[in-house]
């Protein structure tokens, strides 16, 4: 049985708090962000990991369609392999 000096903080699993490293740091790593984006999507959509989840794919997403874009106008542009 815990001490009473002992306060117990029961966090939510439905959440994700921006002032706790490791919550921040493994919602990152599992949604393939930055911690940085982390914090910013928590500041403009709230703790809500649902919510989260679903910003983080739209971040993710975006990204890789920008990389994608750059890639195909770097063939197009012949910065690409070039044929034998």
């Amino acid at each position: 049985m815990p001490s009473d000096s002992v306060e117990q903080v029961f966090r939510s699993p439905n959440l994700v708090s921006g002032d706790i490293p490791y919550e921040v740091s493994y919602f990152a790593a599992v949604n393939g962000i930055t911690e940085e984006q982390v914090r910013g999507l928590i500041k403009l959509h709230g703790e809500d990991v649902a919510v989260l989840v679903s910003e983080a794919r739209k971040l993710r997403e975006a990204s890789e369609g920008t990389e994608t874009k750059t890639w195909t106008s770097l063939l197009k542009a012949g910065g690409g392999a070039q044929e034998q």
